[in-house]
């Protein structure tokens, strides 16, 4: 496993850094883009990927029906502006989703590199722990933290290869 060290001062600044830009971004995009209750999310319409697509093949072929335009009340300038904004959308939602899965993996990296030694240790300790009662409280969050409860365990399913009566 490849060690992802990095200097621990250098990478808190470039969080805050970070952080910062993050903040101007949002209040940037803010304007256009407001957040939505509980409520308002669920009285929208979702569209599907291939529906928004379909949508702009419409726009382009609906001045041909112009009696369907003005009974549906159908503004394609304003149908085009919402799919450019989606398109818009898109490549913010790339790059945040290129961010995020960045984070993940520096996530699993440095969690990973925190378990290892962490793990090792415990393993070491854990016999000598029985009669060493410092070293038991030393590495007792570390057990607590890994023990799972009887109650939590899985309850394991009768065997299914046996007919029932």
């Amino acid at each position: 496993m490849e060690s992802t060290r990095v200097d621990a001062k250098r990478f808190l600044h470039a969080v805050s850094e970070s952080l910062k830009e993050m903040e101007s971004v949002e209040a940037r995009i803010a304007r256009f883009a407001p957040l939505l209750t509980v409520s308002e999310r669920k009285r929208y319409i979702k569209g599907k990927p291939d529906v928004i697509a379909a949508a702009a093949a419409l726009v382009s072929r609906a001045k041909s029906h112009p009696v369907i335009v003005a009974a549906a009340e159908f503004d394609a300038a304003a149908v085009s502006e919402d799919l450019a904004n989606l398109a818009a959308l898109e490549k913010l939602e790339q790059k945040l989703a290129e961010i995020q899965q960045r984070l993940a993996d520096a996530r699993l990296a440095w969690e990973a590199e925190v378990m290892v030694p962490v793990l090792d240790f415990y393993g070491a300790a854990r016999h000598p722990a029985r009669t060493d009662a410092e070293l038991a409280a030393t590495i007792k969050p570390v057990r607590d933290a890994l023990s799972t409860p009887r109650n939590d365990r899985p309850k394991v399913a009768a065997d299914a290869s046996k007919p029932s009566t």
